[in-house]
């Protein structure tokens, strides 16, 4: 089972990363916050900065995120990329995501980054709520072997089984 954190290598110098950092700067001070990115923005930000994004999607406990972003001019009418406030129970993956963290603090906010494994189990779940529509026809020819070795591959990293396509 995958118990370490994915990366030490944090690159701010993308789009997400430049979000990031005027989210930071515009957050009320003189209390920490606590922000968990997911989708594709931790992925571009630690692993490949070509991997764009239109949202930067993330969840806090800060019933006030939302208004901050719009203050700040970071909202989906404001910007591209743009931060997409969403609810926490929107990262559906395994129980143990929580474990394998990565986190970097920003003035007086600490963004949490989950593993990707723990990403590509929450795409894979939308993915299922999509449908097999989404999924291209030579996705879908190879599916069941591809999805064979995914499905072995995140049991045996994370102790979670993937929902399966129809």
């Amino acid at each position: 089972m995958i118990k370490q954190p994915w990366s030490n290598q944090v690159n701010l110098d993308t789009a997400a990363g430049e979000v990031l950092k005027r989210l930071a700067a515009a957050l009320p001070p003189g209390r920490p916050h606590r922000i968990t990115l997911f989708g594709s923005a931790p992925l571009q930000i630690g692993i490949e900065p070509a991997l764009l994004s239109e949202a930067v999607d993330v969840f806090s406990e800060d019933e006030e995120l939302a208004d901050w972003v719009k203050a700040a001019g970071l909202g989906d009418t404001q910007r591209r990329p743009y931060i997409q406030v969403c609810s926490g129970l929107n990262f559906r993956t395994s129980p143990h995501w929580g474990t394998r963290t990565q986190s970097i603090a920003i003035e007086n906010c600490t963004f949490i980054f989950p593993h990707p494994i723990d990403i590509l189990i929450a795409k894979l779940n939308r993915l299922e709520e999509k449908g097999p529509a989404c999924v291209s026809s030579r996705a879908r020819e190879n599916r069941s072997s591809y999805r064979s070795r995914v499905d072995r591959r995140i049991t045996d990293g994370c102790g979670f089984v993937p929902p399966r396509f129809r």
